[in-house]
């Protein structure tokens, strides 16, 4: 069966050359389930869940053993994502995040704890959909939803509540599901994210017959926007859907193949070119196979890449040269010593990085420290530095080694350096560290920069605005303006946002406008109050959810259910403020300028439901 298949991949694959490079082995032809995702841990075990099923394949000399029932969840739970951390399991089902401890080892009498909950099953791919873990040591989720929602996410582990108001989304939160905070919004049918080598992060949607693969940024708004300030999906395809995505950087296959995505586009497997244009990314599509209706992957056993066919078959895609004993070389990172993680980190092998660094973040305490003086001698071109950079980050020491390398050669550096300092800005001490960084030649640098003050930990001030003023807030730059205008919505009164609508430069009411625009039609992520009216699902089974622990109806829990923010604007008790400027709005409308009046159109239209 295994030479049937590798044959039969041979011939499909897209071009003669990749014939001669690539072989493809079947782990398991017959699974009893139609299987969702997979995912491989640093022993080069493998883990698949199904419609509710999780099963594991433990390696052997020549391949792997039989698939092993974990555990069985209740009917049509849909596992869709699963994760490593330490000894312990991550699943993510369509309604459900639970963590089974030991999961990754043990074999027996494991037990689910739902960690977070709440979704609704309002269509058949709303719920949660893929899981990554970020630089920070927090895991990233995706949840698809097409239409504007109101429900509340509930975080077993302290009893929090976080209100989700909108579409489809990217959350993220603490490894025990506390914490929850929105990333970045406006997405639908979302099949996929990842992370790559510098901890960008991609994520898979699918809008009406149009797949798009979108750079995630920390409050990045994906729907409703002015021409100008809109972000443009970094790859486009119509009449196909973008899924499984997955970061391939390992020596298990040759050179050419390495640092790119994959992903399945229709029934083929693609490599994904992920490069920098302007503030954001740009991707760019090769064929790697044809024909083989992927719909996972992962990396792992030494770089070899696994992919479930056709919801059917697992099969490990590797070099035609790799000898039949597979070898690899496995390891527990949670019994690791602290010399080897730090070692790992310098690996080839981004999988081997990653693995690590998930560990170091993990365990955190006193190793944190030590990635700040491991800064030091480190060269521009280590695998491990842009790790270094995030754990030293997470340390709060803001060392000098750290916070020098905002000024280094390398614009990659530079951004990475920025990014994770902001996200913990606390430790910055000298504010002149992000402003320089506005005008920096490279505008990934120039976003870094500006990201950090959507926080409170940095003081806000006139000079401040001004350098975004003639800088972000005029770019051409969609992903610039429109953070600059986030900004700005966010740090800026009534009376200055009124104040830069009426400035004589253009560019400066239009961010204005989008500004005022983006204060106006977030739905704030507080409790809906009982006077803003919401609408039904069409099925009992949207409300009521099986978890592993029992039914709950989310009814019972509180509000849920969908609205138009036309009908809550309406419903609303506006403040002063509020009617001021949507009074400001309908204003703009007849400004000099048609970018100024259409960005001023399209909000106020959101708003009266037009």
């Amino acid at each position: 069966m295994r030479n049937f298949f590798a044959a039969i991949l041979v011939a499909l694959v897209a071009e003669q050359a990749l014939a001669q490079d690539i072989r493809a082995e079947s782990i398991d032809a017959i699974v009893p389930e139609p299987i969702r995702c997979v995912r491989v841990d640093a022993m080069g075990r493998v883990f698949v869940g199904g419609r509710e099923s999780l099963f594991a394949y433990e390696p052997s000399e020549n391949g792997y053993h039989a698939r092993k029932l974990l555990y069985r969840f209740p009917p049509k739970s849909d596992i869709n994502d699963i994760e490593i951390r330490g000894n312990d399991l991550y699943v993510l089902t369509r309604s459900a995040l639970y963590v089974l401890a030991d999961g990754g080892r043990r074999r027996d009498r494991l037990q689910p704890k739902k960690l977070l909950w709440g979704v609704p099953r309002g269509d058949e791919r709303q719920g949660f959909r893929a899981l990554a873990w970020g630089p920070q040591g927090e895991l990233y989720l995706a949840v698809g939803c097409e239409r504007m929602q109101y429900w509340t996410f509930f975080s077993e582990a302290d009893g929090s509540k976080t209100s989700h108001r909108g579409i489809g989304a990217v959350y993220r939160c603490k490894p025990d599901g506390t914490g929850l905070v929105l990333v970045a919004g406006g997405f639908r049918d979302i099949d996929g994210l990842a992370f790559d080598r510098h901890w960008n992060l991609v994520v898979a949607e699918r809008t009406n017959d149009t797949a798009r693969l979108w750079h995630v940024v920390p409050h990045g708004r994906h729907e409703s926007m002015p021409e100008s300030a809109a972000l443009w999906p970094i790859l486009e395809r119509k009449e196909l859907r973008i899924a499984a995505l997955a970061y391939f950087d390992d020596d298990a296959l040759p050179p050419k193949y390495r640092g790119y995505l994959l992903a399945a586009i229709g029934d083929d497997i693609v490599q994904l070119a992920i490069e920098a244009k302007g503030a954001s990314l740009q991707a760019t599509m090769f064929g790697f196979a044809k024909g083989t209706k992927p719909n996972a992957f992962a990396v792992g056993r030494g770089g070899r890449i696994f992919a479930i066919m056709n919801h059917a078959e697992l099969v490990m895609i590797t070099s035609k040269d790799d000898v039949a004993k597979l070898p690899f070389e496995p390891y527990e990172p949670s019994e690791a010593t602290p010399e080897k993680l730090w070692r790992e980190l310098g690996d080839s092998s981004w999988q081997r990085r990653y693995r690590a660094h998930i560990e170091l973040t993990r365990r955190g305490g006193d190793l944190l420290p030590q990635a700040n003086k491991k800064l030091l001698p480190i060269k521009g071109d280590d695998p491990a530095l842009h790790h270094l950079i995030w754990l030293a980050a997470l340390s709060r020491k803001g060392s000098i080694h750290l916070l020098s390398l905002a000024d280094n050669v390398k614009p990659k550096v530079r951004e990475q350096t920025i990014r994770a300092v902001g996200a913990f800005a606390e430790q910055v001490r000298d504010p002149t560290l992000l402003t320089n960084s506005f005008v920096d030649e490279n505008l990934a640098v120039q976003h870094a920069a500006l990201s950090a003050y959507f926080g409170s930990a940095l003081e806000w001030n006139s000079a401040i605005q001004t350098v975004m003023e003639r800088g972000a807030a005029v770019s051409d730059d969609r992903l610039l303006r429109q953070t600059a205008a986030h900004v700005f919505a966010r740090r800026l009164t009534r009376k200055q946002l009124e104040a830069m609508c009426n400035r004589l430069n253009a560019e400066l009411r239009l961010t204005g406008v989008i500004a005022v625009g983006i204060r106006m039609t977030t739905p704030d992520a507080k409790r809906l109050g009982d006077h803003l009216s919401l609408r039904k699902f069409g099925d009992e089974s949207a409300y009521v959810i099986e978890y592993d622990d029992g039914k709950v109806d989310l009814r019972e829990q509180g509000r849920v259910g969908l609205f138009t923010l036309a009908e809550h604007w309406k419903a609303d008790k506006h403040t002063e403020d509020q009617n001021l400027l949507f009074k400001l709005l309908r204003k703009m409308q007849d400004d000099s300028d048609a970018r100024v009046r259409e960005a001023a159109r399209m909000f106020v239209t959101m708003l009266e439901g037009r």
